[in-house]
Parts: structure tokens; C-alpha cells; sequence
């Protein structure tokens, strides 16, 4: 309640000192354009985003989603829960909210003040502002001018006469001139500042190794007696896989030993592919001894590969198998698409949803039940924050709109099901879904 209230009487402050400007409407004075900038300043301080919003809601933006908001504070790979901007004078300020989870609540975590100078001297406002933001930020320590450094914040190569505050990693603010000389991004002389907190459980960590999407379906020669095939032979690889291509065409798909024939053939027929020289892979594609064998070029990754046909018919005729249940979690995320770059469409989420629900019916105990889950969870997820978005040149939110509160649930109750205890990754999804907030779309894809 304090916080709103002050707040609006910030609000009201700033709207009185808005009257000093010159004619021209730069500021008349340096002390003008400071007190602006004060009044910003005294809104960076840690408070729910709910109290904030119901105290300056006309001016606060609900999250975006993709394609609205291009700011240097977002979090990689993570949606802020609401955006707010107020206006002072000759200043603006974006204030950046993200979910604090060992709080559990949506926090103020960054903020982005710009006051355009006008005709104020450029080198006193600097001087005029610095105390106000040591005052400000006195918990980070004094400050120091930083000379002939490279800054990583968006815009920050027109940076001048920087002061920098903070603690790497935790928390980090900048007091900064630009457009001294002018340039695409900045044409006219002004005066900033940026401010980032970063909370205890979102500092960078080393990243864990990522794995192969696709599982070893090479191993499953072995089940079946055929010959992995030198890698640096082509002769012997061509040999393994007519083996396994004629073991195949002698069994039938409810045949125990199918499955792992299916498996182990398709993995020699992309090692073949490998093995052969470059200049003679799109002639092999007429080759490989079997219609659901085709070859593609990707032009995404530059490479050919084997059709995905025969996985897609172990996936689905034989998901009773370890074999068929490898592949089924491998095509899962592509929504059984043949090939990369979209081919199945942009909605990926919804043969996702519709096989992965049949499976897990079906299959609840399967070892790969678990990944199976995570990923219908996504699914369910991506549905719901889809009909969140705004301003995107790819998504028309109002094609999502129907069923996707069933979609947030469901995606809760996916999440739920999954074994504590959770990662961040987890944790922040079901924050968000709970808030009814944009949570991410990882299963939508776009193709440009």
C-alpha cells in the first residue's frame, strides 16, 4: 500500500516538474532534467509488480511475448513477467519485471532510464546525476569512471564518460552520455542509465553438456547380429545395411526382432551417408535399397540425410518396443515431421499433444515416460502463451485464444506429474503458468 502510494505521488511529482521545459522542448535547465530523473530513479526499488502495476496500470504493459519488446535487460531465454514505462519531463523509463522465484513473486530486476538533454551542457548533467544515483545505489559502493572499456549492453558502443556501479553477477548499474556524436541508434545528445539485479538462482552457472537428440539406434545392430560397418569404409557400411535391409524385408512389423531391425537399418543407411564423399551423396539417396530410405538436402544444416519415414513407422506401429519408444521420444519434438526447418508446420505443439497423450495412456511405466510428460507439458505451454503475444509478425494470438486456458491447466498438471525435485527450468514454467503470465512457446516454429 506505501509502495503504490508512493508511487502515484511520484507520478504526480514528475507530471509538475514536466512544465520546465524550453520552448524547443529540450530542458531549460540542468536542474530540471535532474529532477526528472530523480523522481525515475526513486522507482527502482524491489516491490511486487502486482503493487507497482495497480499504481501506474495505465502505463504498465502486460508480458508480450515474441517480436514486441527488443531490450538489452531481457534474460536470455526468459520472459518477464510485465513491462512497465513512465514518463518524466524530457525522460523515459522502461522498468523490467522477472519472476523471483525463492520469493515467488514477479520482482523489479531491471530498468532502462533515458532523458533526452536538449540544451543542457551535457558534462554538467553527468556531474549534476552522478551523486544522485551513488545516493541511490549506496549498498554497491562508490562508483568509478570507466575509461577505454568494452560494454556489453545493447547501444553501449556510443557510450561516454561512463560510471559504473555494482557487483558482478548480481547486481549492475551504468550512468552514461550518448548521441554526443550522432548515429542510427542515438540522434540526440541524452543521458542514461541502466540497472540489472540478477537474483541468487539466475547467475550464470556452467551449463551441462548437451546431448544427441537421437538416440544410439546404431546399438540395436547388435540385437540382431549385423555388422555396425567400419565408419571409414563405405564398402563395408554398404554391405551392413543390405544385411540388415534383407533381414528386414524377412520380417514383419509385429515380429519381435522388428523393431531393432527397423532401428539398426536406418542408422546404417544415415552412416552410409556419412561415409560416403560429399560429391556423391545426392546420387546415393536412389541407392540405399528401400522407398522409406530417401535422401534430403537441409539447408539449414548443409547436409544430406535419410528420411525419417522408418523411425516414424517404429515410433508409431511399434511403441510397445524399446526401439519404437527411442524413437518415439526422438520425432516427438518435431511433431513426426520429416525433416528440419518446419516441414510439419508452425503449430508443432499440436500432433505433439495428440501423440504424446495416446502415449503416455498407453505406456505409463515406459523408462521414457518422464521425457514423454516434460515434453507434452511444453506443448500445453506453448498453446497457452501463443494467445499472449502481441506485435509479432509470425503469431495472430487470437488463433490460439480458444482452449488455451484448458492448455494452462493441462500443462500444470503435465509439470506436476514430473519428479521433484525440479530445476529452475520447471520451477519457472509452473510460476508462470500460475501467474497466467507468457511462459514461452518452445514448441512453435519458425522458419525464416
Amino acid at each position: 500500500m506505501c509502495t503504490g502510494t508512493l508511487v502515484v505521488l511520484l507520478l504526480l511529482g514528475t507530471a509538475a516538474r514536466a512544465q520546465a521545459v524550453a520552448p524547443d522542448g529540450g530542458p531549460s535547465d540542468v536542474s530540471a532534467l535532474t529532477a526528472s530523473f530523480s523522481d525515475l530513479l526513486a522507482l527502482i526499488q524491489d516491490v511486487p509488480s502486482d503493487r507497482w502495476a495497480g499504481a501506474a496500470r495505465a502505463r504498465c504493459h502486460p508480458v508480450p511475448g515474441e517480436g514486441t519488446v527488443d531490450s538489452p535487460l531481457e534474460h536470455p531465454s526468459e520472459p518477464y513477467c510485465s513491462l512497465c514505462e513512465v514518463e518524466a519531463g524530457s525522460w523515459r523509463g522502461s522498468y523490467f519485471f522477472y519472476a523471483d522465484l525463492d520469493r515467488d513473486a514477479c520482482t523489479l530486476q531491471g530498468a532502462v532510464l533515458v532523458g533526452t538533454l536538449g540544451k543542457a551542457d551535457p558534462q554538467a548533467a553527468l556531474d549534476a546525476a552522478q551523486p544522485l544515483v551513488g545516493r541511490r545505489l549506496a549498498g554497491l559502493g562508490p562508483g568509478a569512471e570507466l575509461r577505454h572499456r568494452t560494454f556489453l549492453e545493447l547501444g553501449s558502443a556510443g557510450w561516454s564518460r561512463t560510471w559504473h556501479w555494482g557487483k558482478q553477477g548480481a547486481t549492475d548499474a551504468y550512468l552514461y552520455l550518448a548521441g554526443l556524436q550522432p548515429s542510427p541508434l542515438v540522434r540526440a545528445p541524452s543521458l542514461g542509465f541502466q540497472w540489472r539485479r540478477v537474483p541468487e538462482d539466475m547467475r550464470p552457472r556452467p551449463r551441462p553438456k548437451a546431448s544427441n537428440a537421437w538416440p544410439d539406434l546404431l546399438s540395436a545392430c547388435a540385437e540382431v547380429g549385423v555388422s555396425h560397418g567400419d565408419p571409414s569404409d563405405p564398402a563395408a557400411v554398404r554391405k551392413a545395411l543390405d544385411d540388415a535391409l534383407a533381414a528386414l524385408r524377412g520380417s514383419r512389423t509385429p515380429d519381435a526382432r522388428w523393431p531393432a531391425l527397423a532401428a539398426c537399418t536406418w542408422a546404417l543407411a544415415q552412416r552410409l551417408v556419412e561415409a560416403t564423399p560429399e560429391a556423391d551423396r545426392k546420387r546415393l539417396g536412389k541407392t540405399l535399397g528401400d522407398p522409406r530410405l530417401g535422401l534430403s538436402y537441409e539447408e539449414l544444416g548443409a547436409s544430406w540425410n535419410v528420411d525419417l519415414a522408418l523411425p516414424r513407422e517404429l515410433a508409431l506401429k511399434r511403441p510397445d518396443s524399446r526401439w519404437g519408444q527411442r524413437a518415439f521420444l526422438a520425432m516427438l519434438p518435431s511433431g513426426f515431421a520429416d525433416g528440419c526447418c518446419c516441414a510439419g508446420g508452425a503449430d508443432t505443439f499440436r500432433p505433439m499433444i495428440s501423440h504424446g497423450e495416446k502415449f503416455l495412456a498407453a505406456f505409463p511405466r515406459s523408462p521414457v515416460a518422464p521425457d514423454v510428460e516434460k515434453l507434452v507439458a511444453e506443448a500445453y505451454e506453448t498453446w497457452w502463451s501463443l494467445h499472449l503475444v502481441t506485435h509479432s509478425q509470425y503469431v495472430s494470438a487470437g488463433s490460439y485464444a480458444s482452449g488455451a486456458e484448458h492448455a494452462r491447466l493441462e500443462a500444470l498438471r503435465h509439470f506436476d506429474r514430473l519428479a521433484k525435485p525440479w530445476s529452475r527450468e520447471l520451477r519457472l514454467a509452473t510460476f508462470l503458468l500460475r501467474h497466467r503470465l507468457y511462459a514461452g512457446a518452445p514448441h512453435y516454429c519458425i522458419y525464416d
